[in-house]
């Protein structure tokens, strides 16, 4: 054993300082590295002022998520609810989307309809949602590694997923309607597993649940504005309708 230490404590005071310093960083890195966590586990529950088939419909409509998802700039359907999912990463690309301009996307018309697509400079996520049963949904989001413009993927086999290594996020959601019957509670629960070098550094720096929780409140939004308008158009049928004028003259703004 002092075979072993004797070179190491006469290594250890030979050094210079900066070597010192720079070797005991490194230590203390590898072993933090190796402390910090590779799996987190969050869940959230939300209330929501629609019926659970309205809140089901906006989540299974992927082809919408550009539209009221704030960070989402294009979808590619590939295999059922197996899809790709262009995110921006710059600030410049979020504005393009709020004003109607995104560079980087192309939109292509083919036979089974109109594909909005992107190339490289977005974020490229590939998703699979798999409906368990009326109640549940569990959506895997991973990354994608690419050689050729995206727009060439046409079909769930070409694309490349990364190393099982690199960063992956699950979802369960569970939905089912309140005690009271008036409200959808939305329940998400989101394990987050980065095994990767980079992505177990960056996760807790970054916020490892932050996807989730803009998912769910770009959600509410879009689900308040939905059940507006089908109020909205409930009543406005209600009021085109002459045996229900009479009875519901005050909600169509006529003197009775």
């Amino acid at each position: 054993m002092d075979s072993f230490l004797h070179p190491l404590m006469d290594l250890y005071e030979s050094a210079s300082l900066w070597s010192l310093i720079v070797l005991e960083l490194s230590v203390f890195a590898l072993c933090l590295h190796y402390v910090l966590p590779q799996k987190h586990r969050q869940a959230r529950t939300v209330k929501l002022s629609a019926p659970p088939q309205l809140v089901w419909n906006t989540i299974l409509d992927i082809q919408r998520y550009p539209s009221w998802r704030s960070h989402v700039v294009g979808v590619q359907s590939l295999d059922g609810l197996h899809f790709l999912e262009y995110v921006a990463r710059t600030r410049q690309q979020l504005v393009q989307k709020h004003i109607g301009v995104v560079d980087n996307l192309s939109t292509t018309t083919t036979a089974t309809g109109t594909t909005t697509t992107g190339q490289f400079k977005t974020r490229v996520r590939a998703i699979e949602m798999t409906k368990i049963n009326d109640n549940t949904l569990i959506r895997v989001d991973r990354a994608t590694r690419h050689n050729k413009y995206l727009s060439s993927i046409t079909s769930a086999s070409s694309v490349k997923l990364g190393p099982r290594s690199s960063f992956e996020r699950e979802w369960e959601i569970y939905i089912r309607l309140s005690s009271t019957g008036q409200h959808t509670l939305l329940t998400l629960t989101e394990t987050v597993r980065s095994e990767g070098y980079l992505a177990r550094w960056l996760g807790p720096i970054l916020g490892v649940h932050r996807v989730s929780q803009r998912f769910l409140t770009d959600l509410m939004h879009e689900v308040d504005r939905l059940q507006k308008q089908r109020v909205l158009q409930q009543q406005q049928n209600l009021c085109e309708s002459p045996i229900a004028l009479d009875k519901n003259d005050w909600k169509c703004g006529v003197a009775a």
